[in-house]
């Protein structure tokens, strides 16, 4: 068990630096938005499951699964209005895009 649980261990810090590496590498605050809420949801989540196979009891694994339930559902909404203020602040785009799908629809 305690491989399983290290592996999922060093899955969720994969994710979380890819995570990382997105903040720093996207050139503008839309892509790094999705590079950080979709690897942060797995790495998190990874962490999470770890967290309830090494520790296997009722409780702890309950808290867990409810974390990253909440998480789940909180991140991508978090992310999406924080991209929609952005867009609504004038928050440039990066020059290379090539479609802005929600201009036309305003």
């Amino acid at each position: 068990m305690e491989w399983i649980s290290g592996s999922f261990i060093i899955i969720g810090a994969f994710f979380i630096f890819i995570a990382g590496l997105g903040l720093v590498r996207f050139p503008d605050v839309y892509t790094r938005m999705h590079a950080v809420s979709k690897s942060m949801s797995m790495g998190i989540g990874a962490i999470l499951i770890a967290a309830m196979l090494e520790f296997a009891s009722w409780s702890s694994s309950l808290k867990a699964l409810l974390i990253i339930v909440f998480l789940f559902l909180t991140i991508p909404v978090t992310s999406h209005i924080i991209s929609i203020v952005a867009y609504f602040l004038k928050v440039p785009l990066w020059t290379g895009t090539k479609i802005d799908e929600f201009s036309k629809t305003n």
